[in-house]
């Protein structure tokens, strides 16, 4: 997830931003000359004989964020012909062998599929989580070369996807289907909390963006740290903060967050964007820095959010 307030450019990215309303297409694959509507057939389906543990979803409402952008421009390379799009909810059409969620049941997607294959999937070289069992047992996060919906792996802009039954996260009727569909990028906010952050905590959100926004709610929600929210564009005083959060990469961004950190602080990267970033590693290692970059949080965890009506998200949509 990298939803930001930064406006796309480039036919690519035009024809993504169609997305919303659009009616009798089957889906939107990726070709060499652009992204393109493709009508009949069917998009995802399931094959003759179910894999095993899959399920085919409906797609009920999918959202649209800067990743899918720079894939229908280019700037973030893609299997040729694949279906766009990995932030997404719907309702069991179909189930595989070994799947049990009922069908008609409403689900909320995680994007990342573990390949299954290579020593992270079989556990070759296990390693503990800082945020424990439940985070380090999702395999997409060990796996060496994650299959990616919308990337490697057709996605959800379409009326239909297959997805692993993991991949699949129940949620309730009584929220919103806009609601729903942001399973992803809560759960990309809450990847924040593997950073070291204690009650006594100052922590910067840097940037002015929607997953500044999450990023910001989902720490004080989580924590009794103090919170500080700035814009990317903001001169920052030295050794201020004990964590600080970058949420959209700039040509000074780095150097001027390393030096706002206390020594010994850390440093939490999220965006994920495919532009070259430089900083100087004295400027780390001279206060003995830390840098994390989690990809995400725990999706249940996410879905609980989802269903708290206290925690604020209807206005980052859209």
């Amino acid at each position: 997830m990298d939803q930001t307030d930064t406006k796309a450019s480039g036919t690519g990215a035009q024809e993504a931003g169609r997305i919303a309303g659009r009616k009798g297409a089957s889906a939107l694959r990726l070709r060499p000359g652009g992204p393109t509507w493709e009508t009949g057939g069917t998009c995802s389906a399931a094959p003759p004989a179910m894999t095993t543990g899959e399920l085919l979803v409906e797609i009920e409402c999918a959202g649209l964020c800067r990743t899918d952008l720079q894939v229908a421009d280019g700037t973030l390379p893609a299997q040729s012909g694949v279906v766009l799009g990995h932030e997404a909810c719907g309702r069991i059409l179909a189930r595989g062998p070994g799947a049990t969620l009922a069908l008609g049941s409403r689900v909320a997607l995680d994007p990342w599929i573990p390949c299954g294959t290579c020593g992270g999937c079989r556990g070759d070289s296990p390693a503990p989580h800082p945020r424990g069992a439940e985070k380090h047992a999702r395999a997409a996060l060990r796996c060496h070369g994650p299959i990616r919906l919308g990337i490697e792996r057709d996605g959800v802009f379409a009326e239909t996807v297959s997805v692993p039954q993991s991949n699949a996260y129940p949620v309730s009727d009584s929220i919103s289907p806009e609601r729903a569909a942001y399973l992803e990028p809560v759960a990309a906010a809450l990847g924040v909390l593997d950073a070291p952050i204690t009650g006594g905590s100052r922590v910067l959100v840097y940037g002015a963006n929607r997953i500044a926004a999450l990023t910001a709610r989902i720490l004080r929600a989580k924590t009794a740290a103090e919170i500080v929210c700035l814009p990317g564009d903001a001169d920052l005083p030295p050794c201020e903060f004990d964590v600080a959060v970058e949420t959209g990469i700039q040509a000074h961004t780095l150097n001027r967050l390393a030096q706002a950190l206390v020594p010994g602080g850390t440093l939490v990267l999220k965006s994920r964007g495919s532009s070259a970033a430089s900083f100087q590693p004295g400027d780390l290692v001279s206060k003995s820095l830390t840098l994390i970059a989690p990809a995400y949080g725990s999706f249940a965890e996410a879905a609980a959010s989802l269903a708290d009506p206290s925690f604020a998200l209807d206005d980052l949509f859209g």
